[in-house]
């Protein structure tokens, strides 16, 4: 299981770097049009942004593991927090994020920077897995479980 646990990081993390090495290399060896320059330079800190949060991702799991993560808990605001998250993706090109909040004054105990990760970390896979395009949508209601 962690064998196979160290061949997928390192395929997550082969992905982002050889865009990083690409798109240095050519701005390096070639005459660029500024606006091409910028463009490039964009992607470039896109993908290292992403190589950080994987790396940042893989030593949390580590410290989870290992029973050393420690969490930050305070009352949250969950849909405040699903505002802010689903902005941050509202420069996506082929996918349109939507956040539709039915919920009521929902307050959750938790990190915020662990559930700024998990809402970071679903939004991300739904648009990985969907290459065509699409929408994303992030529903917040409040269902009210009957315990047993």
């Amino acid at each position: 299981m962690k064998s196979e646990l160290v061949s997928t990081v390192s395929h997550e993390l082969r992905t982002p770097l050889s865009s990083v090495l690409g798109f240095t290399e050519l701005l390096l060896t070639k005459n660029i049009k500024p606006e091409r320059q910028n463009k490039y330079i964009d992607t470039i800190h896109r993908e290292a942004v992403r190589l950080t949060n994987l790396i940042n991702d893989f030593l949390d799991l580590q410290r989870m593991e290992s029973g050393k993560q420690q969490y930050n808990m305070e009352t949250l605001q969950l849909n405040e927090i699903a505002f802010e998250i689903v902005n941050r993706f509202r420069h996506e090109q082929k996918h349109n994020v939507h956040l539709i909040d039915k919920a009521r004054e929902v307050y959750v105990n938790a990190d915020q920077d662990r559930l700024v990760q998990l809402f970071i970390n679903l939004i991300g896979n739904a648009i990985k897995f969907s290459p065509q395009g699409g929408d994303v949508e992030i529903l917040l209601e409040n269902k009210i479980i009957a315990s047993k």
